[in-house]
């Protein structure tokens, strides 16, 4: 796994990742994709950082989670965005 460094405080990854979580769920009701992809862009960031910095595995593990559930919401919300368009150019909508 991952050596904790000594001494560092790595609290804003943890309330970044929540934030980015929150942001991608909220990004459903309110600017959709233009939401959801600067948040799925954060948590790969803060992913990467926590595994960079060494932080404990709790704060790595809650990274890697708000990485996915950004991830799977972006392309949620891309694919709904592709059928919608594709739907509206072949006349079906």
């Amino acid at each position: 796994m991952y050596a904790p460094s000594a001494g560092k405080d790595f609290s804003y990854i943890q309330i970044c990742s929540f934030v980015a979580i929150g942001v991608s769920v909220f990004s459903w009701l309110l600017f959709y994709v233009f939401l959801s992809i600067p948040a799925m862009i954060g948590a790969i960031i803060l992913n990467v950082k926590a595994k960079r910095e060494g932080a404990p595995q709790n704060i790595v593990t809650i990274s890697k989670i708000a990485m996915i559930v950004t991830i799977v919401m972006a392309s949620l919300q891309l694919l709904f965005v592709i059928l919608f368009v594709a739907l509206g150019l072949s006349g079906n909508l």
